[in-house]
């Protein structure tokens, strides 16, 4: 790990690469005071690398949150697959009123489950070796 971390204001805004330090009770960070020397590369120390390592949790909240890689929507592509994939999300209060909603998801999963083994099997039968 680099030893670097992120440096987030109270209104969730990145300001800067840490680690920072304040001067004089000022409101701007600036970095740590080290010597780099002319011939050395400052990506040595990887003070200002885009390279990070986060333990714990991360949470993007608000209207718009997303990650974006190369221009793909993370959250999108994961809406997407959950829709292709037919993920349900169960609503377990729901179920604790209504025990026949409970009883259609059991129905469902083991349904799903026997089909599912169905398929693997066909497949295997009409595989060509």
């Amino acid at each position: 790990m680099s030893g670097e971390r992120l440096d987030i204001d109270e209104d969730g805004n990145v300001i800067g690469i840490g680690p920072h330090y304040q001067i004089n009770n000022s409101p701007y960070l600036a970095p740590p005071t080290m010597g780099i020397s002319p011939s050395e590369d400052i990506g040595y120390n990887n003070i200002y690398s885009m390279s990070h390592d986060i333990d714990g949790k991360m949470r993007i909240t608000g209207e718009d949150a997303d990650i974006e890689i190369d221009g793909i929507s993370l959250r999108e592509t994961l809406y997407k697959l959950q829709e292709r994939m037919a993920i349900l999300e169960p609503n377990l209060e729901l179920e604790k009123e209504f025990i026949e909603l409970k009883a259609i998801r059991e129905k469902y999963i083991e349904l799903e489950r026997n089909l599912l083994e169905k398929k693997a099997i066909w497949e295997a039968l009409n595989k060509d070796d």
